[in-house]
């Protein structure tokens, strides 16, 4: 298939000659405006160990099947992740720069919880952003 903007037999492998034509390279690039995606789907990692430390690379959801230290990851602004506890699981979060909303570390439910982490500046802003599900 030809990439219109690009004249037949083009070397697709540089850059500067596919971001020409309005593309982006597979291993980079930057877009503006509005982007609409089919298909999408986040990566749900299911722990099953005691202890944990999320890479983010393999998935930015993880649920937490059995009792765990959760150590958050080091902190590079502009990622994210969520996680699922669910009911009779008990998580101890450890690390650093992390600030939890309220000042500290939300108390478990007795039922499934959800929590979100974003990392911005120095610190994981993290929340509790569902408690009590049944």
């Amino acid at each position: 298939a030809k990439l219109d903007g690009l004249p037949s037999g083009a070397n697709v492998t540089n850059t500067s000659s596919v971001t020409s034509a309005g593309a982006l390279m597979t291993t980079g690039g930057t877009l503006t405006g509005d982007l609409n995606m089919k298909g999408y789907k986040e990566t749900v990692v299911e722990i099953n160990q005691s202890t944990f430390t999320p890479t983010l690379t393999a998935g930015t959801m993880f649920q937490i099947n059995q009792a765990c230290t959760f150590t958050f990851p080091t902190v590079t602004t502009g990622k994210s992740f969520t996680v699922l506890v669910p009911t009779g699981t008990h998580v101890t979060w450890s690390g650093t720069n992390v600030l939890w909303n309220g000042g500290g570390e939300p108390a478990k439910s007795s039922a499934t919880d959800l929590y979100t982490c974003m990392a911005f500046g120095s610190f994981w802003y993290a929340a509790q952003a569902g408690t009590g599900y049944a």
